[in-house]
């Protein structure tokens, strides 16, 4: 973490939300005073998922879905064993 901007940065080059969902920042800040004052804080940093796995089909499976004229523009409702909500 920067000192002056307070901007945090990682060495890291790529993070997987399937592996590790967040992380925690231990952060102290101390002045530099005879008698030291200090407070720490943890931050907690969530990692948003995209979508970096391919779909996987059932080959022996035909997907069907017959959508109304009166269907919400932009969304489908499929559901195979119950999962999935697509934006199209």
């Amino acid at each position: 973490m920067d000192k002056v901007s307070g901007v945090l940065t990682t060495t890291s080059s790529s993070f997987d939300r399937e592996t590790v969902t967040y992380y925690a920042v231990v952060i102290k800040a101390a002045d530099q005073g005879t008698t030291v004052k200090s407070v720490t804080m943890t931050l907690t940093v969530s990692l948003n998922d995209v979508n970096d796995n391919y779909p996987v089909f059932d080959s022996a499976s035909a997907y069907t879905k017959n959508i109304g004229e009166d269907s919400a523009i932009g969304w489908l409702e499929f559901s195979e064993n119950g999962l999935a909500l697509i934006k199209v």
